[in-house]
């Protein structure tokens, strides 16, 4: 149905000699993160299986273009060790080694009725075990290729009915938890580097760009040869920007500084434009938060903090109101004062009115006002003020239709005639279009 949610998957991988040789697990959490694993595993039981011949191979498709070769696994057992750097759980710390132990799917004994097919162990760094996950299987597996109607009917239910109830069940019996006082709920740190964040929202994504070109125009401004990878968020892009001044370029023995700066979190793009300077917004940002589940976690992962200072510090931009020379300069301003507490711009206010065209700065301040008016009515939810906005609209426009409504009515009876039924529709349609026309106009103007 176009959604899917798994707390772990695992993907087997063989060698050339056909044996189990490593595991990717990718692990999901409640709050849409993702983080990727590959794991090298090795034997872990001395017990080997009976040498069997490889000639055997399956054709999966009636062209005979699919095979499927038999595994050659010798031992019964396998198994590695992987670092926990995802925050899994509320009750879970992002710490520790996690012991994996499975043995080869591709295998019938592993099928068996109550056989582990796999077991994954948290352990503390002490060696202490925290928690432990038994993978069993209650059935043989099924071959897609030879699935009935029926079959992928019972397989869709019995693979969404159980996520179902258990969702709820996960939120009862975490609370009952939490409420008896057996074990210290967590809040939720920022992901660590080579991890993916939540699902990114379009009004930060669309912010994301004012913030890439903030970064491009102070490595542009700074003296000095250095070269700046900028990592944007890995909810909705994998991309890698190289940024270089351009004293980098120039010929010569001269020493080049590189600098790595990567937002952990989304909603990092919707805090930068609310900092009054570039110091404490650095300051907030890329420091350790101290989080009980993760103490080193930093919603601005940067390689050289001071190097990042010096940048963003050197191109010191700045617009005084006699620069706004222009009328749609002087109502930008207008606005962002007007979403400011204390009438006061930010850095960021200010390198989009000193650095950036007016119409450029359209999405900018679509997203601040926006940004102002969840924090003051909707409790700084997107999804709420949206809520807001839909009624407010469809009062509106009941109350201007209203009202034409009753003039027509007026103006018809004080004349004393009868007007035609298709004069009501052709009305609505006349003033529905003038109201959308007025409401365009004045969108115009405030951008």
């Amino acid at each position: 149905m176009g959604w899917s949610r798994s707390v772990v998957t695992w993907w087997y991988l063989y060698n050339e000699e056909r044996e189990l040789d490593a595991l990717i697990l990718e692990i999901n959490n409640s709050y849409w993160e993702k983080r990727n694993i590959l794991l090298r595993i090795k034997p872990t039981s001395d017990k080997l299986n009976p040498c069997q011949s490889l000639d055997s191979a399956e054709y999966l498709d009636r062209r005979q273009l699919v095979r499927s070769l038999p595994t050659a696994t010798k031992a019964k057992f396998y198994g590695g060790d992987w670092r926990k750097y995802i925050f899994a759980s509320p009750f879970e710390k992002v710490d520790g080694l996690v012991s994996q132990r499975m043995m080869d799917p591709l295998k019938p004994h592993s099928w068996a009725s109550g056989s582990t097919l796999s077991n994954m162990t948290t352990l503390e760094e002490t060696g202490e075990v925290r928690m432990a996950t038994r993978l069993t299987c209650d059935g043989y597996p099924i071959d897609p290729t030879r699935m009935s109607y029926i079959d992928v009917i019972k397989v869709i239910i019995y693979w969404t009915l159980p996520v179902i109830m258990t969702t709820p069940e996960i939120f009862f019996k975490a609370i009952k938890i939490r409420l008896s006082g057996m074990m210290k709920m967590n809040s939720k740190p920022p992901v660590r580097s080579g991890s993916v964040g939540r699902h990114i929202k379009r009004l930060e994504l669309n912010l994301e760009a004012y913030f890439r070109a903030y970064l491009a125009r102070c490595v542009d401004n700074y003296p000095e040869p250095v070269e700046l990878k900028y990592l944007p968020c890995r909810s909705f892009t994998n991309d890698t920007v190289y940024m270089r001044s351009p004293s980098f370029y120039e010929k010569g023995p001269t020493i080049v500084r590189y600098l790595t700066v990567e937002p952990a979190d989304p909603s990092f793009y919707t805090r930068i434009i609310n900092y009054m300077d570039v110091k404490t917004a650095l300051d907030q940002e890329a420091q350790q938060t101290g989080h009980i589940a993760d103490p080193t976690a930093q919603r601005l992962i940067v390689s050289d903090t001071s190097l990042l200072k010096s940048i963003l510090e050197y191109s010191s931009f700045s617009f005084h109101e006699e620069e706004a020379v222009t009328f749609s300069r002087w109502k930008l301003r207008q606005m962002l004062l007007l979403t400011r507490p204390k009438s006061t711009l930010t850095f960021m206010d200010i390198f989009i009115l000193s650095s950036l065209e007016p119409r450029s700065c359209m999405t900018y301040m679509s997203s601040r006002l926006r940004l102002s008016a969840a924090h003051t009515l909707a409790a700084d939810s997107q999804r709420l003020l949206s809520i807001y906005l839909f009624v407010a609209s469809c009062l509106i426009r009941w109350s201007v239709l209203e009202l034409f409504s009753r003039a027509r009515v007026c103006i018809f009876s004080s004349t004393g005639l009868h007007y035609p039924h298709w004069v009501t529709l052709a009305s609505a349609v006349l003033e529905y279009c003038l109201m959308l026309k007025g409401l365009a106009v004045m969108q115009r103007w405030l951008m």
